[in-house]
């Protein structure tokens, strides 16, 4: 006992399973048997199912980027929730239907491994440039009065971006859902918005700045196509800009031509579509 540190109870399973089996190694009992609390297939699908259940009620899908290895456009959840939150209700879901639920570390191994798409949203990503303005306001406001309207104001902003966010995912959920109807039932949904200069060559970890040398600037206009679902991007040259200086490459001529070509080539000949964009009031 004192050579190989062991206790009594120990020395004695060993002389025990000496006289039994022989000099041979001990096995543990549970090899060959799954364990109870084991994670099966049901489990695992009842997590696939709730969270993705829960990304298109309160999700906000994003075009894929178009250097992301994965065809799967993410889709961002409110930052203001967490993987614990989610959890939770999660296992109230799970106790209301008299079904077994798992504990957080397995539901986010699954969340990680089956659907890496569905991300909370960071700071970064969830910025409103009306809600930080409605937040200045209410920090700058000093009578009572002004405070209340201030917070009125945001409250409603709120409300309004709920319902906007609502509308957006009811369109995109009938693309999908209608995109394998005929052509007199099928409606689709479209989205697009410019981004910003890209340079060409462009590296996402410039280390420092290129000097001696002038990069080719080219803009980006994206279409996304939701009952595809696919994505175009026109890349406009600097030296194919509208108007003088390219003071209209975002203007409406621009934007209807594009728009008017992606319909006309990429089109399913559906009766009703509906269209996104961001505009800037």
């Amino acid at each position: 006992m004192l050579v190989n540190d062991i206790g009594r109870s120990a020395l004695e399973n060993l002389v025990d399973h000496y006289k039994q089996n022989g000099p041979l190694p001990r096995k543990h009992g549970n090899v060959g048997k799954k364990p109870s609390q084991a994670v099966i297939y049901d489990d695992v699908k009842r997590v696939v199912e709730f969270l993705q259940n829960y990304a298109d009620t309160y999700g906000i899908p994003q075009p894929a980027a178009p250097r992301g290895s994965d065809n799967t456009p993410p889709i961002y959840l409110d930052s203001g929730k967490t993987k614990l939150t989610i959890h939770k209700e999660y296992i109230e879901s799970c106790r209301e239907a008299g079904v077994r639920s798992l504990q957080r570390t397995a539901f986010c191994e699954i969340w990680k491994s089956c659907l890496c798409h569905i991300r909370i949203a960071s700071p970064r990503d969830d910025v409103c440039a009306t809600c930080e303005g409605h937040r200045k306001n209410i920090m700058k406001a000093i009578e009572e009065s002004e405070k209340l309207e201030a917070a009125e104001n945001f409250k409603q902003h709120v409300i309004n971006a709920q319902k906007e966010r609502e509308l957006y995912i009811d369109c995109v959920k009938r693309a999908k859902e209608t995109c394998i109807l005929s052509s007199d039932k099928r409606t689709n949904h479209y989205t697009f918005d410019f981004s910003q200069n890209v340079s060409i060559p462009h590296f996402s970890r410039q280390m420092g700045p290129i000097y001696f040398m002038s990069l080719r600037k080219v803009q980006i206009f994206g279409v996304r196509i939701d009952g595809l679902p696919k994505q175009l991007n026109f890349l406009i040259d600097e030296s194919e800009t509208m108007g003088i200086d390219g003071t209209q490459t975002h203007g409406p001529n621009a934007v209807i031509s594009m728009l008017d070509m992606v319909l006309d080539t990429h089109g399913r000949g559906e009766s009703t579509c509906s269209i996104h964009a961001d505009i800037i009031l």
